[in-house]
């Protein structure tokens, strides 16, 4: 579906507290820009001169750019997408629901509805089971402690994108979540994960690291989230990223200020439970342009594992294709300097023929068991495997 008219850009936060905003809408668009790291310090500071904001799409292999130490190929497509805008209007309450609804009316009755179809990986079980093996293999051999290890799912989607946000806003409300709609596509975030946020000084993120299923009888659910937040093997996945990010934050914050704020907390979603950490610091110069902030972090450890460096190289010759925006970040730059970037994982790109791909992972340790490792992950698609599966049975 090619989107007709000037982007459409909105962020969440489907998790606001009361008095917080829970949504952003982009207005008064104003041109945009694609490219690479080289060029993305002057596209931001373009922006910060004109007033604008900056809704930026980064791509995961953006790391590669910005980190050339990884030893690495460049990637020849561009690995950064912004769209300028004018102004950011905060929404409270209902207004986000209202706005999405109005855009929804307004399209025609044609593509009101969605279908979701073909949803497949070409990724084969025991092609899974063999990467899962030789990351076992590095780990005894001292390359890495952990590897993030994840693969794409293809689906087919006919009606309109905005429909399908609609629905799985529902299954799967998300404090990071967006969409966007332009020329290049449409992106659907319900990412439940902050990489980066920066207000003033100051620097938070939240990596997640631990996955446990939901259950419909309360006592279960409740012993699942228990014995999720109890897990030593999650606990040790969780605080190996935990330690990865506060010595990337140590780079930029000033001396003593990086402090982790709740370690091993566990949130509930509609089909997972999963095991967060919250990290803060203060960054020794305020005044950091962003793109020196992100080459620091990006991309978030969380999504590739540790030591870093080593496990992008092994992620690069265990997937053997690039993951896009899966994995990178999406959200905002504002013309203030501050920003707010999500980790893209449950998250859905989908071009003008109604091709969407998403990718799932989990983090592999050394006693990480395949199988279930496998299932962890198609765990994690369930808000949009398990929408197909609803959407199939009511027809």
């Amino acid at each position: 579906m090619t989107h007709a008219g000037p982007p459409f850009a909105l962020f969440e936060n489907r998790l606001a507290q009361p008095g917080e905003a829970a949504g952003w809408l982009f207005e008064d668009y104003a041109g945009s820009w694609q490219g690479h790291g080289a060029g993305l310090g002057a596209a931001l500071a373009r922006a910060r001169a004109e007033g604008w904001w900056a809704v930026a799409r980064l791509d995961y292999e953006l790391g590669r750019e910005l980190e050339p130490a990884c030893g690495l190929p460049a990637p020849a497509a561009p690995t950064v997408r912004l769209l300028f805008f004018g102004r950011r209007r905060a929404l409270f309450g209902p207004a986000v629901e209202a706005v999405l609804a109005r855009r929804l009316a307004a399209l025609p009755p044609g593509q009101r509805h969605f279908r979701l179809s073909g949803l497949h990986t070409p990724w084969t079980e025991a092609r899974y089971r063999d990467a899962i093996a030789r990351i076992h293999a590095y780990i005894r051999a001292g390359d890495c402690y952990q590897i993030n290890l994840t693969f794409p799912v293809d689906f087919r989607l006919d009606g309109h994108p905005l429909a399908l946000y609609m629905a799985l806003r529902q299954r799967q409300p998300a404090r990071y979540g967006g969409i966007v709609l332009d020329g290049d596509g449409t992106v659907l975030s319900l990412s439940p994960e902050l990489f980066v946020e920066q207000a003033g000084d100051r620097l938070l993120t939240c990596p997640m690291k631990g996955t446990a299923a939901r259950h419909p009888d309360p006592a279960a659910d409740r012993a699942a989230a228990s014995a999720l937040q109890a897990c030593p093997k999650n606990r040790a996945e969780n605080l190996m990223i935990v330690d990865l990010l506060r010595n990337d934050l140590g780079r930029l914050a000033q001396a003593g200020s990086v402090r982790v704020k709740e370690l091993f907390a566990v949130e509930p979603y509609p089909s997972v439970w999963q095991m967060v950490s919250w990290i803060e610091a203060r960054l020794a110069d305020p005044a950091l342009a962003p793109e020196r902030l992100l080459a620091a972090l990006f991309p978030c450890g969380s999504i590739t594992g540790a030591p870093k460096l080593r496990a992008m190289q092994i992620i690069d010759e265990l997937e053997a294709a690039p993951r896009g925006l899966y994995t990178g970040a999406f959200g905002w730059f504002a013309p203030s300097g501050d920003l707010r970037l999500n980790v893209a994982i449950r998250t859905l790109q989908i071009d003008a023929a109604g091709h969407g791909r998403m990718g799932i992972g989990s983090g592999v340790v050394h006693d990480s068991v395949a199988s279930d490792e496998w299932a962890e992950c198609w765990l994690k698609a369930r808000f949009l495997s398990g929408l197909a599966e609803a959407a199939a049975v009511s027809s």
